[in-house]
C-alpha cells in the first residue's frame, strides 16, 4: 500500500494530467459542461 506521499504525488501527477487535457481541449470541455448544465436544469 502507497504512503501519504505516495499518494498525494501521484494525484498531483492525476491532476496535471487533466488539467493539460482541458488545456488541450478547452472547447470540448466547455461545451461538455454548458451541455451538463443544460441537462441538470431541464432535469429539476
Amino acid at each position: 500500500m502507497p504512503d501519504n506521499g505516495q499518494t498525494v504525488e501521484q494525484l498531483i501527477d492525476s491532476l496535471k494530467q487533466t488539467l493539460a487535457t482541458v488545456s488541450t481541449d478547452g472547447a470540448k470541455f466547455s461545451r461538455a459542461v454548458d451541455q451538463l448544465e443544460q441537462l441538470t436544469t431541464g432535469l429539476a
